[in-house]
């Protein structure tokens, strides 16, 4: 990775790899973005999508998220992925399994439009993948009323704990349960109407638990 922020807390769980980084923000749908303007700090959930060594956001142009960030403001971006609450025999050792990226820089506004459609069908596609091609498609005027931000993969912090229950040698002999509570992803469908079947590409992605993104 180009720029890694060094980890001083759980260095170990520190992750020096773009591939593991890209895998994180693929399978992640929403990541939280921190900004400070006007003395207030605000940290706001978007969805967002990668393409190649950035991620991108859309947004009203109307609204503070796009013009405070547009101006070239810097934020620090949080996506992180729950795998698991880890119980120690102690609540001091309790701790969760995690996979996180922490993006730091300034955002930039993307004004080419062929790149603004361009964002529009990586943003359908991470949602679901094979939306692009069962949906209608962005409008000119649609694509002109929104604002559209690019935030390159510079300085980034990666960290992926996987590990079980690290107990005490003073707590190993307690009676106390421990071990992973496993967490999984859970879909269903909620249809809105019966316009159309369920169509063949939800209908995987809802068997796979959305891991074929």
């Amino acid at each position: 990775m180009s720029a890694d922020i060094d980890v001083h807390r759980h260095p170990e769980r520190a992750v020096h790899d773009r591939d593991v980084a890209n895998s994180i923000l693929d399978q992640s749908l929403i990541a939280h973005v921190a900004f400070t303007t006007d003395g207030i700090t605000f940290n706001i959930p978007m969805t967002f999508a990668r393409i190649g060594n950035s991620i991108f956001f859309h947004s009203s142009k109307h609204g503070r998220f796009y013009n405070v960030l547009q101006s070239g403001s810097s934020v620090c971006v949080d996506v992180t992925i729950l795998d698991g609450v880890v119980l120690a025999k102690s609540a001091y050792n309790t701790s969760m399994n995690y996979r996180s990226v922490m993006i730091f820089g300034n955002m930039r506004d993307v004004a080419d439009y062929d790149m603004k459609y361009a964002i529009s069908e990586a943003l359908a596609e991470k949602m679901v993948p094979g939306r692009w091609n069962d949906c209608r498609h962005p409008s000119e005027d649609e694509i002109r009323i929104t604002g559209f931000l690019e935030l390159p993969l510079d300085q980034m912090s990666v960290k992926v704990n996987t590990h079980g229950p690290s107990d005490k040698k003073m707590d190993e002999m307690l009676p106390h349960w421990s071990g992973i509570i496993a967490f999984k992803t859970a879909m269903s469908t909620i249809p809105h109407d019966a316009v159309a079947e369920l169509p063949d590409y939800i209908a995987e992605h809802i068997a796979t638990d959305g891991k074929n993104t």
